[in-house]
Formats: C-alpha cells, sequence, structure tokens
C-alpha cells in the first residue's frame, strides 16, 4: 500500500490525494441499493485557470443519515472487531495509508444492499466545526448486515452534536440527518 502522500496533494475525499490502485465497486453487486449520503456541495480551489489541474484545496460536504463514532481505539489490522454495547460486529477496513496513531475514527455508510459500504474518517477541527479528514473505506459484511443495521441506532454510535456543521434535521423522508465536510 502506497497510501496518502506527506505533501499535500489533493482533498482526502478525492482519489488523487493517494498513490497507488483505486479499486471501484461493481456495480452489477448492488440490487436495489440503499444510500445513506446526499451530497451536498464539491468543491476544489485549482491552482491555475485549468480545472481538471492541480488544486490546492477541496470540500466534499454530506448529508449522512448515519455517522457512527467507533466505541474505542481502533487497531489498524484487518479485519477488526469493533463492539458496539452487547454486539460484536467484523469491520473490513481498508486504510489509505496506516496512520501512526488514530484516537477515535467516526464511520459513514454511503451504500448498503446485502452489505454495508462506506468511508471513515478523523476530525480535522482545525479547519473548522464538522470538518473532517478521510482515513479509508470500510466494508460490513453479510454475515453481520443485520446486526450493524441495529447497532447503528444505538445511542453510543452517535456522536455529540456540536461536533458537526448541521445536527437534527429532518429529510423528506421524517429521517434524522448529520451534515458534515471532508477535506
Amino acid at each position: 500500500m502506497e497510501g496518502r502522500s506527506t505533501v499535500y496533494q489533493a482533498p482526502s475525499w478525492s482519489w488523487a490525494s493517494t498513490n497507488g490502485r483505486i479499486t471501484l465497486p461493481i456495480p452489477d453487486q448492488y440490487t436495489d441499493p440503499c444510500f445513506y449520503v446526499r451530497v451536498l456541495r464539491a468543491e476544489t480551489t485549482p491552482v491555475a485557470n485549468d480545472p481538471l489541474g492541480q488544486v490546492t484545496g477541496g470540500i466534499l460536504q454530506l448529508q449522512c443519515l448515519y455517522f457512527i463514532e467507533s466505541p474505542e481505539l481502533v487497531d489498524t489490522t484487518y479485519p477488526v472487531r469493533l463492539k458496539f454495547g452487547e454486539k460484536e460486529l467484523n469491520w473490513h477496513l481498508h486504510w489509505d495509508s496506516k496512520p501512526e496513531a488514530v484516537k477515535k475514527v467516526y464511520f459513514v455508510p454511503i451504500i448498503g444492499t446485502h452489505r454495508i459500504e462506506g468511508i471513515f474518517l478523523e476530525r480535522f477541527a482545525s479547519s473548522g466545526k464538522g470538518h473532517f479528514r478521510r482515513l479509508g473505506y470500510f466494508m460490513v459484511s453479510y454475515a453481520d448486515a443485520g446486526a450493524f443495521r441495529e447497532v447503528v441506532a444505538t445511542p453510543e454510535c452517535i456522536p455529540d452534536e456540536s461536533i458537526y456543521e448541521e445536527s437534527g434535521g429532518i429529510d423528506e423522508d421524517g429521517n434524522k440527518f448529520y451534515v458534515i465536510s471532508i477535506i
């Protein structure tokens, strides 16, 4: 794994921020998918007038149906067993680059079918309230997908509202949502 460069290349949510191979999901594997996020805003700041060239920064603002706080320090071994209350779930974490130390991570489920897939983040508080940096992506297997859906609604999984850009909103389907930005 080559991972993320120590020199800024692009926003953490962009594939351009990593060196090495990129894996895309295979669309045929998703039958009747459920999407858990909505993109509210995606912007980059180009170095020059070339909108497809090098950038100096960027932001991806998401409206998230679920935003899950890790219950404890996450080990970087694979796969990871995380305990939420009485439930233990098998999470497959794919780090963009192995961190030296991560105290707390946050999981953002993006799509669900027979398994759940999404990204995991760390706070980037120096950039602003509700700002996060991508650490990698995760997958919860078919065997644990049912338990995952039970766990995400428990109070111990929901972070304090002070870390979001906006929280407590209700979408058109009556679901509570959280707004975050990934830089």
